[in-house]
């Protein structure tokens, strides 16, 4: 996890360290859309609404709602329950076996992913993206850069240079790790190592979720 000190746009929260991950688990291979969220809970909360979009203006208190909701519709297979992915989790699924600053090297390329390209003289949407509207990762996952920010299950804590086995974040905090950047944020804050946080509560056009299954404990 973390970046190299010469990676370009890193801060101060991205301490290089190993990780060992030591249960599997299975992540949705797009971020929640509005379809999935209104068949849950029956309501849409986003701000620009289509099915086939990302749902956003959700908080991560609305996501433990979701998650609720879902568990309680039995359709999690034996031995799995539905949840968000710790920092951790979602670090490993973006970076799909790659240690470059994207999952597809050191350098933002155009056209990868929906995001404010106007820095590097690309375009700007200006609002979500239909989700797998561009390419991939090496692992199948989709809309990890750009689209909507995911909400993780950690709270956000800066984290030392040892290496950790099965790491959950800070005990306690005042915001959640937000992963991924959105449509409004520059590819340097769509790296894969980059680390955004937000108060639990917090809701906007530009937050969403993405589900893992881990084991039931």
């Amino acid at each position: 996890m973390g970046s190299p000190e010469t990676e370009i746009g890193r801060s101060g929260f991205e301490n290089r360290r190993k990780v060992a991950l030591t249960d599997g688990f299975a992540v949705l291979e797009t971020p929640v859309t509005q379809e999935i969220w209104r068949v849950v809970l029956g309501n849409n909360p986003s701000e620009r609404k289509d099915d086939h979009l990302p749902v956003e203006n959700v908080s991560w208190f609305d996501c433990q709602r979701f998650l609720t909701a879902i568990s309680e519709l039995g359709i999690a297979p034996s031995g799995v329950r539905f949840d968000l992915p710790t920092e951790a989790q979602w670090e490993y699924s973006c970076r799909a076996g790659t240690t470059t600053a994207y999952y597809f090297g050191d350098s933002f390329c155009a056209g990868r992913a929906n995001c404010d390209e106007r820095p590097i003289g690309g375009v700007y949407r200006g609002e979500t993206s239909r989700v797998g509207s561009f390419p991939a990762n090496p692992w199948g996952l989709f809309d990890l850069y750009g689209n909507v920010w995911e909400w993780t299950r950690d709270w956000f804590g800066a984290y030392s240079d040892a290496d950790v086995v099965d790491p959950q974040g800070s005990k306690s905090g005042q915001c959640k790790v937000l992963r991924g950047g959105s449509w409004h944020s520059v590819p340097e804050r769509v790296r894969s190592g980059f680390r955004h946080k937000d108060p639990p509560d917090h809701r906007h056009g530009y937050l969403g979720f993405r589900l893992v299954l881990v084991p039931t404990r």
